[in-house]
């Protein structure tokens, strides 16, 4: 970014555990961010101090939205029709379903994620309502670390080639030898297991903040 037209980008769900991730990246990568979010838990309290201490970080309300490079929803907002930007992507989850489709929004369905601040315990996480272990196979063919999805997810916006990317999954995926039409790939920075036991020792020292 050294030497660029500092971006805007407006995230919406900013202190859901996934749009705090991105709104951390996006931030340390030199973006300023407009995030949008209710703040309805203590959680999403604590995580919104951790970002509104920085000076490219505003928080507004839907009444005041600026124009946007990009603009980034997690999971799902009723409002998209007020957002003014030239791309906006929409993070959903394998199941998700939006019976009111919109042809400006890129959809990317992002895999079984897992990391900091997510609804969890030393044994495993909380997805959509189930418990997945950690030594469960379908976590240890399908996780992946929230901090390799938000990375990828940068390098695909400052290559403009995110009209491409529909699905992401990880190559220890079951069908990571198919080629699968407008997927995405991703390969562990390090071993799954290093990674668990980082977001497990996180989880012991914040537990308080965990919903």
């Amino acid at each position: 970014m050294k030497g660029m037209i500092v971006v805007s980008i407006l995230l919406i769900n900013c202190f859901h555990w996934i749009g705090f991730h991105m709104t951390s990246q996006l931030l340390e990568s030199g973006y300023k961010v407009d995030g949008i979010d209710q703040n309805s838990s203590h959680q999403q309290e604590q995580l919104s101090m951790f970002v509104g201490r920085n000076s490219s970080f505003s928080l507004l309300d839907k009444q005041n939205l600026n124009e946007y490079r990009y603009s980034i929803i997690v999971g799902s907002y009723s409002h998209i029709e007020q957002i003014k930007a030239n791309h906006t992507l929409q993070m959903t989850g394998s199941s998700d379903t939006n019976n009111q489709r919109n042809q400006a929004v890129i959809e990317i369905e992002m895999p079984l994620l897992f990391g900091e601040w997510m609804p969890m315990t030393e044994k495993g996480i909380y997805y959509r309502q189930q418990f997945i272990p950690f030594d469960s196979p379908r976590f240890l063919l399908n996780a992946v670390y929230i901090k390799d999805f938000t990375n990828s997810l940068l390098q695909w916006m400052e290559s403009h080639h995110l009209s491409h990317v529909k699905k992401v999954k990880t190559t220890r995926s079951n069908d990571a030898d198919l080629k699968l039409e407008n997927t995405i790939y991703l390969r562990d920075n390090r071993p799954i297991h290093k990674q668990i036991e980082h977001v497990i020792d996180h989880y012991k020292r914040f537990k308080q903040f965990y919903e």
